[in-house]
């Protein structure tokens, strides 16, 4: 039996179909699996009715609205076809750039794109009972933009955790400003912490960060972080926090900041107290650092010839009680390298080479002596050799320095002479394994003329005389996969000393684990003097492991570090290490579960360091800040 004909009306440029339709009145009525589709935009319904005067649509039992954008679903609605107004009832849109849900009893469409919605639900998973939801008041919706929603709060499942008077999301492919996923957590320190992020999308090159931070025992700020990327290959960030600590009566101010460009570079590393890294940075390798060093450097180029540079440097101490006025700065250095090149006759085939560079540098500081240094350092270079390579270098350090309080001119000579002996012997062997061994014998000279400086400026006033006779063995191992095992070992002689430096044996390996280690022996008192071992190897696919160990004699101390990370599950991580001086004790443990789900995910920290210990919350709410 043939399937009954459809009625078909063509009404304001869209094709309507349904079981059975006719007209009153100016009214078209349709019953029965009622499609509507005009251009790429469909919907539908079991029963509609259009009114030709006011251009209304009304659409009654299951009704459904597809464009490439959205998908609405509703009991019923009132659609205005010529304003693109209307309204939804126990209705839901699906926002198909980022995978968000929205619900809400009652739909106001104001626009095209555009809805109002009280009492809504806000979620990216894909269930009747999300795991988590965004629920308020007056919830704006603009179609591949943004949602607003006042008086937020943050479910999780059934629960409430957090509360925001209003809450702002981008909701397209584009950058969108939008508020990020809180983080939450507990410091022995500092108290309950919380911090709410906000992306603020400036323009295509540029964005920035608000963080609203809050330490229930002790302080409340925020910080700003602005990011850029410019065409002319320019790009950086600033980062700058402000912390009121109430219970000491202290402003903290820090900035932060990385810029750069073809001809040079800024970092900015400055803070108003020397201890508010110590008390409130969770990064140990800045809680550590002696020195905060904010720096400057620009370069130009000589095409064929060399390059000058000018630069300035500014320290920090960070040591409990330290004299920031007694610290010396470096403000500023100006100073060139010329590019090496061939000079005077050939010998046996081969040129001698010339190479120099030199500096002026202004060396500062408020309270003790300062000193302007004036430096030049030519050296001859020459080469010969196939077989057995023989390299010589000659060179010579003029300083003059003119220091202030008191005043002191002096004039220092420094001559270096560097000869080394090299060769290679190789073999191959038949699993394709090739086998590099090169021997170097090499005698370094170094003697100095000219008073001693008063104060050390840098690294130049370090060296010392020295004359050392050293050989090392270097053995590399390849195969068709590349280079996978580094092991040399060298030991010198001081001619000055009379006595044997110590052994020094380096190991670097990538395969069957990455390895690299270094440990120095001293045959003279047959004592381990430095050991460093760092490795990292994986237990079956799921598990990695990173170990270091660290050995120094000047402090009689062994350090561990051991860290680990097990994918226990699809959706779950654990990350634990620590860190463990021999004298000093437990300086720092931290495990950490990561949780992923299809529309959410957690990771909860925990921290134990002298004097504080912590735990953190950080939620990962998918489509949450994320920008495209």
């Amino acid at each position: 039996m043939a399937a009954p004909e459809r009625a078909v009306e063509k009404i304001g440029g869209s094709t309507i179909t349904a079981d059975s339709a006719t007209y009153s009145d100016g009214r078209y009525y349709f019953h029965g699996s009622v499609h509507a589709r005009r251009g790429d935009m469909r919907g539908g319904a079991d029963n509609a009715v259009y009114d030709e005067a006011t251009g209304d649509l009304y659409l009654a039992g299951d009704v459904y609205l597809v464009d490439p954008d959205v998908v609405v679903n509703a009991k019923k609605a009132r659609l205005n076809l010529k304003k693109k107004t209307g309204m939804l009832y126990d209705a839901s849109i699906f926002l198909r750039a980022r995978n968000f849900y929205i619900k809400s009893p009652e739909i106001i469409k104001t626009g095209p794109g555009d809805y109002i919605l009280e009492k809504a639900i806000f979620t990216a998973c894909d269930s009747p009972k999300p795991a988590w939801s965004l629920t308020g008041g007056k919830t704006e919706v603009t179609v591949n933009r943004q949602v607003r929603i006042k008086n937020a709060w943050l479910m999780v499942g059934p629960v409430p955790v957090l509360y925001t008077p209003m809450f702002l999301s981008p909701i397209g492919n584009k950058r969108a400003s939008g508020f990020l996923a809180p983080n939450a957590g507990y410091t022995s320190f500092g108290g309950a912490y919380l911090e709410l992020p906000y992306y603020w999308a400036i323009a295509n090159n540029r964005d920035a960060t608000v963080d609203l931070e809050y330490y229930s025992k002790r302080a409340v700020g925020a910080s700003v972080e602005q990011r850029y990327l410019e065409p002319d290959g320019f790009a950086g960030s600033d980062r700058l926090t402000y912390l009121k600590d109430w219970q000491d009566n202290v402003d903290y101010l820090y900035l932060r900041g990385h810029h750069a460009g073809p001809d040079g570079f800024l970092n900015l590393d400055l803070a108003n107290h020397s201890d508010f890294n110590k008390l409130y940075d969770f990064n140990f390798q800045d809680r550590e650092r002696r020195f905060l060093e904010s720096k400057a450097e620009a370069h130009l180029d000589v095409p064929d010839t060399g390059e000058a540079f000018l630069r300035a440097r500014w320290f920090q101490d960070e040591l409990d009680g330290a004299d920031q006025s007694a610290v010396l700065q470096e403000l500023p250095e100006a100073g060139f390298y010329f590019y090496p090149r061939r000079v005077g006759p050939e010998l046996s085939g081969r040129p001698l080479v010339f190479n120099m560079d030199g500096s002026a540098a202004n060396f500062w500081r408020e309270d003790g002596q300062s000193a302007i240094r004036l430096y030049a350092a030519p050296r001859i270079s020459y080469a010969t050799g196939d077989k057995v390579h023989f390299f010589q270098s000659a060179g010579l350090g003029f300083r003059h320095y003119d220091f202030f309080n008191p005043a002191r001119d002096i004039g220092r000579a420094v001559f270096d002479y560097d000869a080394a002996l090299r060769s290679r012997i190789q073999k191959t062997y038949q699993n394709g394994v090739t086998h590099y061994v090169e021997p170097t014998l090499e005698f370094i000279y170094r003697d100095l003329s000219g008073p001693v400086p008063p104060v050390v400026l840098d690294s130049l006033e370090l060296e010392d005389k020295a004359e050392l006779l050293q050989a090392t063995i270097l053995n590399r191992m390849l195969d068709r996969r590349g280079e996978f095992l580094d092991l040399s070992l060298s030991d010198a002689y001081d001619g000055l000393a009379g006595r044997l430096q110590p052994i020094v044996l380096n190991v670097s390996a990538s395969r069957p684990a990455a390895v690299s280690a270094a440990l120095a022996y001293d045959p003279n008192t047959l004592e381990l003097t430095a050991l460093q071992l760092n490795t990292n190897f994986r237990v079956w696919q799921a598990a990695l492991f990173f170990l270091s160990e660290t050995y120094s004699q000047a402090t009689g101390s062994w350090v561990h570090n051991i860290n680990s990370q097990v994918a226990v599950s699809r959706a779950v991580t654990l990350i634990n290490g620590g860190w463990y001086d021999s004298k000093a004790g437990l300086q720092e443990f931290h495990s950490e579960v990561r949780y992923s789900s299809q529309c959410w995910g957690m990771d909860i920290v925990f921290s134990k360091k002298p004097g504080d210990t912590s735990f953190f919350v950080r939620m990962r709410l998918l489509g949450i800040g994320r920008s495209a």
